[in-house]
């Protein structure tokens, strides 16, 4: 057998024993880095409803300027019916009829920027809830991994110092591929060929070219699918 890839075997079953024994805290920091992105998605959202609520109070008061305004004006135009001839007095009658309709449009507005602005105050209410949950679930999580962590801490050691050992028979090309190749597929960097000629890690077809090349062992043979090294199945899962 090539022997980075003996070397690298014994290193993948260890791993596989490495994330076993850190299941539980991985699930843990994941569920913590999740939590951490529906924080951030209630605080922005918290953030839009309250500078939509700032618009609508700045568009109330506004509204109940021209209010003011039209009241004022309408108890000039009033008083002004009483006091004018009366060839003036239908103008008049007209100016105040306007004026009232336009206090009432004004109203309405001002009705529904109180509705909307209780909407609205409610649906913040219920992001400070859902945001004091998430933080809750967050430090019941991050308390979670240092117990974890803790308890752990002594047998990792032990893994750690094995992996070194078992590292310093790999030579770098092949250790730097299997590492990064560790990291973004979830801890397998070694798979095999399935009967059906899948690579058992991404489903991508093996040509039989090369599943012949791999089943001799006396190469590095990797998935030109998820970049995994391929062995026989007997190898990786004994």
């Amino acid at each position: 057998m090539f022997a980075d890839l003996e070397w690298l075997i014994k290193l993948q079953k260890l791993d596989r024993e490495i994330y076993q024994v850190t299941g539980e805290r991985r699930t843990a920091e994941a569920n913590i880095h999740r939590l951490e992105i529906e924080v951030e998605e209630v605080l922005l959202t918290r953030i839009k409803h309250v500078r939509l609520l700032n618009g609508l109070h700045d568009e109330k008061e506004a509204y109940l300027e021209d209010i003011t305004d039209h009241e004022r004006i309408l108890e000039q135009k009033k008083a002004d019916l009483e006091n004018d001839k009366k060839t003036k007095k239908e103008h008049i009658r007209r100016e105040i009829l306007k004026l009232e309709q336009a206090v009432i449009v004004f109203t309405e507005k001002v009705d529904k920027i109180d509705l909307e602005t209780k909407k609205i105050g409610k649906q913040i209410k219920v992001l400070d809830q859902k945001h004091k949950e998430l933080n809750d679930n967050k430090k019941s999580e991050e308390k979670k991994v240092v117990k974890l962590v803790k308890k752990s801490k002594k047998e990792l050691v032990k893994f750690q110092e094995k992996r070194e050992l078992i590292e310093q028979n790999i030579r770098k090309p092949f250790l730097n591929h299997y590492n990064r190749i560790m990291k973004i597929r979830n801890g397998v960097a070694i798979t095999f060929v399935s009967d059906k000629g899948l690579c058992n890690g991404c489903k991508i077809h093996v040509p039989f070219q090369f599943q012949q090349k791999i089943r001799k062992m006396d190469d590095y043979n990797i998935c030109e699918g998820c970049g995994r090294i391929l062995v026989i199945e007997d190898v990786i899962m004994n």
